[in-house]
């Protein structure tokens, strides 16, 4: 199995509505990206939503453009405001994000009401992250 079926097998056991992570590659506890830039395969994914895609689904993949520049508000709701079909898949590219930014874009999922039409996937979150978040997030989503 290819990583785009391994993907898809995932995404298939998510439901909407719900947060997961999953692991891309085994880093440990204090994990940091190797390749400084742009470290998401955005290939990767374009042809994940060609082949996998519903026409009833679409696919973002939040990420920064700049690995220096960390994301804002008004990032965040350029992604969401991509999202047009009635169902979304959304990767998240944890290990180039700090922990408010994956916080902030998951509050500005909740506060648009866009949660519950997703599948979000936290890719490569560290496990450090992951507890802060599950931490800060406990009521709000669980993880």
């Amino acid at each position: 199995m290819d990583i785009k079926e391994n993907l898809k097998s995932i995404i298939d056991k998510v439901d909407y509505g719900q947060v997961v992570k999953i692991a891309m590659q085994e880093r440990g506890a204090y994990a940091v990206s190797e390749v400084q830039g742009d470290i998401v395969n955005m290939a990767l994914f374009d042809d994940f939503a060609a082949k996998y895609l519903s026409d009833q689904e679409d696919l973002t993949v939040v990420h920064r453009k700049d690995s220096e520049l960390a994301l804002t508000p008004t990032d965040f709701s350029r992604f969401i405001k991509g999202l047009e079909a009635p169902k979304h898949i959304i990767f998240v590219a944890c290990l180039e994000l700090g922990t408010t930014e994956i916080k902030g874009f998951l509050n500005a999922l909740l506060s648009t009401d866009m949660l519950e039409k997703s599948k979000v996937i936290l890719l490569d979150l560290p496990q450090l992250e992951y507890m802060t978040l599950r931490s800060s997030m406990k009521g709000k989503l669980a993880l």
